[in-house]
């Protein structure tokens, strides 16, 4: 089960580190286009030598950060290639070009949650454990008792071996035996309380063991809530910010907007996106957790948030009605 875990972990992590790859190489072709712009407004004289270095040092920001996504993904392919028991670099030739995210199930059958907590690998052992201990009191308190036993003897007496095997031959003994050792009443009284004791102690440990189950249990399904907000937000902001830059592209084509305004509205989309609200940005960062995802530009041209989203979406194992937000125009369904 480990196992089936991280290698579903790298792999959904090597599918969104390359669409990052694909997001940050958008972002780098948009930030040169700009900066080429800003050249020809510059000599037009309808743009400063600040522009220009502003430019430049977007466009240096933008090629610096495919290198760290362009090493995640490396290091994903050689993940991947360890968890399979294979050399590193043999995996390049079958998944090393970017592909689709794959897409999580529209509904995931967990049954009946207690059942669920009892499958746990955890749970299942500290409850051998309780039962093991608990079988040992019974066997020290056992003790007090007398033992009973039986010696038996079955056999043959003959004087000759001709009718060695007749039935008549044939001898059976048995004696009961009654053993009680009351001398040991003392010593078993201690190990009756250690046991005890160790049934107790190995109870909280259960009790314990089941209480983090349902603390995960619990916390997988608020993250499961409020990552479902938050994709809903971020749709939002990727229909709004789709709708500036089409505005954008409209104006460009009918001549009362440069070339520049279309670039910058292609390149940076979340300046349309404010109404989604102030706290969006930083649930996307609590979403994201990668230091180079902002400086990507998620949300550019060819960009989709919600692609983003089910990444990290699938790691929930909840339910996610996928296929209504992608269709969506900004709704959550």
């Amino acid at each position: 089960m480990t196992l089936a875990k991280n290698v579903a972990t790298a792999y959904i992590g090597l599918r969104a580190a390359q669409q990052r790859l694909l997001l940050a190489r958008q972002t780098e072709d948009l930030r040169a286009r700009i900066l080429t712009l800003t050249h020809q407004r510059r000599r037009l004289g309808t743009a400063s030598d600040g522009d220009v270095e502003t430019a430049m040092t977007e466009l240096e920001q933008a090629q610096g950060n495919l290198h760290p996504v362009a090493a995640q993904a490396d290091t994903y392919l050689d993940e991947l290639a360890a968890l399979l028991g294979q050399e590193p670099g043999t995996l390049d030739a079958l998944i090393g070009a970017p592909a689709a995210l794959p897409l999580p199930p529209a509904q995931t059958a967990i049954g009946n949650p207690a059942d669920l907590l009892r499958r746990r690998p955890d749970i299942r052992g500290a409850e051998r454990r309780l039962a093991a201990v608990n079988e040992t009191i019974g066997a020290n308190i056992a003790q007090y008792f007398p033992q009973v036993s039986l010696l038996g003897f079955v056999g043959v007496v003959s004087n000759g071996t001709a009718n060695l095997l007749s039935s008549r031959n044939l001898t059976a003994l048995g004696v009961p035996s009654l053993t009680w050792n009351i001398r040991d009443f003392p010593k078993i009284g201690p190990h009756v309380t250690e046991a005890r004791a160790n049934y107790a102690a190995q109870e909280a440990s259960y009790r314990q063991t089941v209480l983090l189950a349902l603390r995960d249990a619990n916390e997988a399904l608020s993250t499961f809530g409020h990552r479902n907000e938050t994709v809903a937000t971020l749709i939002d902001r990727q229909a709004s910010a789709d709708h500036l830059a089409s505005i954008a592209r409209l104006r460009n084509d009918a001549g009362t907007a440069s070339t520049l305004t279309r670039a910058q509205g292609r390149d940076r989309p979340d300046r349309g996106a404010g109404r989604a609200g102030a706290g969006t940005g930083r649930t996307r960062r609590g979403l994201d957790n990668t230091p180079e995802h902002a400086g990507v530009g998620v949300g550019g041209a060819g960009a989709r948030v919600s692609d983003t989203c089910t990444f990290r979406l699938i790691r929930t194992s909840a339910t996610i009605p996928v296929g209504r937000w992608r269709s969506g125009t900004g709704s959550s369904g």
